[in-house]
Formats: structure tokens, C-alpha cells, sequence
């Protein structure tokens, strides 16, 4: 038996050997291999740079043609050139096709020419040991490459420093020099993103008036110089900022980080938890839409999450269903995400997802609590009840709704309230939520809820908008009729008497009057100074647009940043840090 094994075994190695043998032999060489009739390939042959095509390097370009004939090469720039082997230098950035043309056949391929751009960064062997570049205090340096594929070409250098930046102790707004940096540092006297850019004139011999590059531009995070929170405010179609928030500066300039991150289209919330930010953004559909209508007016939001220093961003989930079920509103309870979309409910998923796709299907996101799944539905909430904000209070949940009926208020409930199925207006079996419903005719766009201090603070739109403040004793018995009435103490004001009506002017991203106007749509908490800050997108002539804060210790409201339009989404790392 075993004779007769080894002997299969070995046929078995001599027929694979057989097969292998000759199939390679079958194999042509590299030179037997068909050539296409017309076809070339090029290179980059200058000493510098024989991988990056920048403009004026000499690109050599080679025809392996099998069609025999005169060569001729046409560079899509104007120029052309014969010959089985030719080298040519493109004098401006862009894409050219190149063409070769044998006895009437020709080949075309496309070419990428990069212009070239100075290209800065810090010099980390100069670092502290922790990389944190600290105001006042750590010198930075900066590298400069710019990229010089053919010898001999000449550049004037300008550097230009934010105000703020000195070097040997003394003010320096510019320098001509090609490294001003080679035996000093630079430190600066502000916090925040310190933008240094570097103008370069290049001279050639074809350009030897010279020539104007691209500035080289890199943000330098300056950090403050003691542990203080750190404040994320999201705008429309804009980058998230960062800003640190000490509750003594302490005379320090403290201007935002650009986190390089794209905020949304609509970002009404954004959530710090644990070391990342999750961006809500509810697209550029955020109000009514026809159903009938998908085709053009689909859902386009989306939940991405980027790491608190800025450097990853993932995404959570992309809405591919209708621009109803965008995200909203968000709130984060345990290892959950919660999110609501325009009026049916609010949905949940780990914190931990990344990448799901998601539309109406509650298959794919079921719902946690929703218009028809509470003693709430028919008892002021109908399924076109529009969602605001929602959060905890203890084991109780509060959300916020508003009608064309005028239902509006907080509707409260717990988590046993909560219904896994359809609950029918009114319904005789399943009463209304013993946690009850408060500021009836109110309708509200964000909450907050200080613990610490025993405060809830919330907003509002419409003629009377504005932020108020009440303990949850008071909350019971506001009314819309009693917030505004005059001089009423929930109403926070500027110090001079001015309050914070939010805009409701046509054209200007709004929403439609009452129900979906922006508003001030998130507040964050400082824990530390009880302080409340927030985007204010003003309607009152009199306050600029910004970033505000209800200052706790003075009872008003201040701005911090003036004049930056559009903040919708704000929230606070509570963690101290000198960075991120």
C-alpha cells in the first residue's frame, strides 16, 4: 500500500514539473512581446526631482512603437518636436495631452504638470519633548522646501508672521531671508492657529523678470500656557474651530485653531465625548420637503466624527434616504449616539459605528422613541411635530416639539413610556406620560440642563426668541405668556439691556418662519465656571453676529468672538489641557 502511495505521489510531482516547464517555456520574452502600433513613455531626466513633474523640468518622452516611420510629438502646449526620442520642459502648471503621430496613427496620453509650491513645516527636532508649542514661551522653526528641478534657478524670499510673533525678544513681521529661522526661533503671543505663509519669486532663464509662486502657508497651533477646557464651535460650510476657554487669560490673546475639518452644510449639533467630535450635520435640506420629490430633494446628511486634535475623521452613518431623515439633534447617554431627525423620532447607534448607510428603514436604524411610540402621540405630538433638542434629566427624558398647531413645548417621559410599537392618538390604553409636558405654547430650539448648579437653560424662535434660564421648580409653570412678558427674570440679556433675537430673514439660510429657523441651536456647558456659550446668528441690529457666552458670575450675556457668522453647533472637552 505505501509502494503504491509513494509511487501516485511521485507521477503527481513529475506531471506538475512537466506542466510548469512548459509553460514556461511558452512564455515570450520581453522583447518577443506584441508592441502596440503607437504608444510611448516618458520620464522625468533632471538630476532633481525624477519622480515629481514640476514645470520647467525636462521630460524625456520615448517612442516603443512598432509602426516604423517618422516620429512627430505634439505637447499640447504649443510646441512639438520629431524624433523616436525627445525631451521637452512645460513652462506652466496643467494637464496636457500629449500626442505622438507614426504614419497617420497616433497615440495620446494625458500629463500632469505641477507648478511648483513652497512647502512648509515645523521643524520637530527642535520640539519640546511633548511637541506642544506653548504661547509666549516655546520658540518654533520653520522648514522651507521649494522645489528646484532645474539647476540654476535663483529666489527671493518673504515671509510674512501674524502680529504677536517675535524672535530674539524683538517684533518681527517680515524677513527676507531664505531661513530666518536657522539659529533663532519665533514665539508667538497669542493662542490659537498662528498662520505663517512664505511668498517666493522664482527666476529662470525663461522667466528671468521672474515669476510669482503659490504661498506656502502652515498653521502653527500655539497652545496656552496652563490646563484650561477646550470649546468646538461648528459653522455652515466652514472648517470647526477650537478655542480655549480659561477662565483668567490672564491678559493672552486667545484666538480659535482651524481643525482643518469641514463642519457641514447644516451642523446643528456637534458632541464631544471621550477624545473625538461627532459632527451632526443635517445637509442643505433641513426643511420641508415634499416626499413626492425625492429625486431632487433627497437626504444628504450625515454623522462623521473627527479626533479631538483634528488629525482623523471617520464617518458614522450617511442618510440615503429622504432630507426628513437627516441628523438633527444629537445627545450621548452611555456607549449610545442619539440622534433625531426632522419631525418623526430619534434613533440611536454605538458609538463605536462607522460607516453605515442609512435612510428611512428602521431596519437598518430602528427608532428609540418617536412620534407614535409614546402616551405623547395625539396628546400634543402628531407625526409632523418637529424635533429640537432632547436630553436627560436624571432618568427622565425631555424633548422638545413644535407644531403649526401651536403644540409646542417639552414633552417628558421615561423609558418605560417607551413603546416598541404603534400607539394610536389618544389612545384609551396607553396614557399620557406621568413625567408630564411643560412650556406649553413654547416653541424651543435648544436645551441644557446644569446640574451642578440646578439650572436649565434653554432657547427659543419665533417674534420673542431669545435664551432663558429657570430652575426646574420654575419650569413647571413657564408659559409662552409668561416668558414673554416684560421684564420677566428667565429672559438673559446683554448688559445693556439688548436681547438676543435670532434672525428670521429671507435669504439667509433660514428655515421657513417660526418652525425651522436656525436659531441658536445648541448650547455647551462649562462646568468648571458654570458659563454657557453658544452661536448666535443675531436678528437684532444691535449685536453682532458670534460666539456668546452667558457669563455666570455677572448673569449676562457677552460676546466672545465678534463678527464670525454662521456657528450653529457648540460643545465643550471639560477636561483641562494646555492643546487639545
Amino acid at each position: 500500500m505505501k509502494t503504491k502511495k509513494y509511487i501516485k505521489q511521485y507521477m503527481l510531482m513529475v506531471f506538475v514539473a512537466f506542466f510548469a516547464v512548459s509553460c514556461f517555456d511558452n512564455i515570450p520574452s520581453e522583447n518577443e512581446l506584441p508592441r502596440p502600433p503607437v504608444d510611448f513613455t516618458y520620464k522625468i531626466i533632471d538630476e532633481n526631482y525624477q519622480i515629481d513633474f514640476y514645470v520647467y523640468a525636462t521630460v524625456q518622452f520615448t517612442s516603443t512603437s512598432s509602426l516604423e516611420g517618422e516620429a512627430h510629438w505634439d505637447f499640447g502646449d504649443g510646441n512639438r518636436a520629431q524624433g523616436d526620442v525627445v525631451t521637452h520642459n512645460f513652462q506652466l502648471a496643467g494637464l496636457y495631452e500629449v500626442t505622438l503621430t507614426i504614419a497617420g496613427q497616433s497615440r495620446r496620453h494625458p500629463i500632469m504638470i505641477n507648478d511648483i509650491v513652497p512647502l512648509l513645516s515645523i521643524d520637530m527636532t527642535r520640539a519640546p519633548a511633548d511637541s506642544i508649542f506653548e504661547v509666549l514661551n516655546t520658540p518654533v522653526s520653520i522648514i522651507a522646501v521649494v522645489p528646484q528641478p532645474v539647476p540654476g534657478m535663483r529666489a527671493e524670499y518673504t515671509w510674512l508672521f501674524p502680529a504677536g510673533t517675535y524672535r530674539d525678544g524683538q517684533p518681527i513681521t517680515t524677513s527676507t531671508e531664505a531661513n530666518p529661522f536657522e539659529n533663532h526661533g519665533i514665539t508667538f503671543n497669542s493662542v490659537g492657529s498662528q498662520q505663517v505663509r512664505l511668498q517666493v519669486r522664482l527666476f529662470t532663464e525663461n522667466h528671468p523678470e521672474g515669476r510669482d509662486l503659490t504661498d506656502g502657508v502652515i498653521n502653527i497651533p500655539i497652545a496656552f500656557n496652563a490646563p484650561a477646557p477646550t470649546l468646538y464651535f461648528a459653522r455652515r460650510n466652514a472648517n470647526v474651530q477650537a478655542l480655549k476657554i480659561p477662565a483668567d487669560p490672564g491678559g493672552i490673546t486667545i484666538n480659535p485653531f482651524d481643525m482643518g475639518v469641514n463642519s457641514g452644510r447644516t451642523p446643528f449639533n456637534i458632541l464631544y465625548h471621550n477624545r473625538e467630535v461627532f459632527l451632526l450635520d443635517a445637509g442643505i435640506n433641513f426643511t420641508w420637503q415634499n416626499y413626492a420629490s425625492d429625486a431632487t430633494e433627497g437626504g444628504d446628511g450625515r454623522i462623521r466624527v473627527m479626533s479631538a486634535d483634528g488629525t482623523r475623521v471617520g464617518t458614522v452613518l450617511v442618510n440615503e434616504g429622504h432630507a426628513f431623515n437627516d441628523p438633527f439633534f444629537g445627545y450621548i447617554r452611555g456607549t449610545y449616539l442619539y440622534y433625531s431627525n426632522r419631525n418623526t423620532g430619534v434613533l440611536r447607534v454605538p458609538l463605536s459605528a462607522r460607516d453605515r448607510v442609512t435612510g428611512y428603514s428602521t431596519a437598518n436604524a430602528p427608532w428609540f422613541f418617536a412620534n407614535d411610540r409614546t402616551g405623547w402621540h395625539g396628546r400634543g405630538i402628531s407625526f409632523g411635530a418637529i424635533n429640537s433638542a432632547f436630553l436627560q434629566v436624571g432618568d427622565v427624558w425631555w424633548w422638545g416639539k413644535s407644531t403649526f398647531n401651536a403644540s409646542h413645548g417639552v414633552f417628558r417621559f421615561r423609558d418605560s413610556d417607551i413603546s416598541d410599537r404603534w400607539v394610536a392618538p389618544n389612545s384609551p390604553t396607553v396614557p399620557a406620560p406621568a413625567s408630564g409636558a411643560i412650556l406649553s405654547g413654547v416653541p424651543i430650539r435648544a436645551l441644557l440642563w446644569d446640574a451642578t448648579r440646578g439650572f436649565m437653560y434653554f432657547t427659543t424662535v419665533g417674534a420673542n426668541s431669545g435664551i432663558f434660564r429657570a430652575t426646574l421648580e420654575d419650569m413647571e409653570t413657564l408659559t409662552n405668556v409668561r416668558l414673554n412678558a416684560p421684564g420677566n427674570p428667565y429672559r438673559l440679556l446683554m448688559e445693556n439691556g439688548e436681547n438676543l433675537t435670532v434672525i428670521t430673514a429671507t435669504g439667509r439660510g433660514e428655515g421657513t418662519p417660526l418652525l425651522e429657523v436656525i436659531g441658536i441651536s445648541q448650547l455647551a456647558l462649562d462646568e468648571a465656571t458654570g458659563n454657557v456659550y453658544f452661536g448666535f446668528r443675531s436678528g437684532n441690529p444691535n449685536i453682532t453676529s458670534g460666539l456668546m457666552r452667558f457669563n455666570h458670575s455677572t448673569g449676562f450675556v457677552e460676546h466672545v468672538l465678534y463678527g464670525v457668522e454662521g456657528i450653529t453647533g457648540v460643545t465643550i472637552n471639560n477636561t483641562p489641557s494646555r492643546l487639545f
